[in-house]
């Protein structure tokens, strides 16, 4: 038998199946809804923003990153090598390049000298 390790474990211990029960009775199970709602609602005032906008999963919410950022053809993505696919293809999805860049192996992050250094061959 082979151990995995999980990415993340989920934290269900409050109203979730309260919720879940709910949204299944009322038929809002996707894309709208008064949870919908008001996540969005919470998350803009936790955030000090006027507006929160809730996708339907990760790359959606890249693609908009990068729509908000106009990354585009031309354009250069500097990214840790640590990362996940999804956001490398977000990034050719929009015509630009991805950059990837050593991270440190304490950190799991990418230094600003990581970076100086990926450019100083060029």
């Amino acid at each position: 038998m082979v151990d995995f390790i999980p990415v993340n474990e989920p934290l269900l211990n409050g109203r979730e199946k309260q919720y879940l029960l709910e949204c299944l009775e009322t038929g809002w199970i996707s894309s709208e809804g008064p949870f919908v709602q008001e996540f969005e609602t919470r998350f803009a005032e936790r955030v000090n923003r006027p507006y929160g906008i809730a996708v339907s999963n990760g790359s959606m919410a890249l693609d908009a990153a990068i729509v908000a950022l106009d990354i585009g053809p031309g354009d250069e993505v500097i990214l840790p090598t640590f990362t996940i696919v999804s956001c490398a293809a977000a990034i050719v999805r929009a015509g630009a390049t991805p950059v990837l860049v050593d991270a440190d192996p304490l950190t799991w992050n990418m230094t600003a000298d990581a970076i100086a250094a990926n450019y100083a061959s060029d």
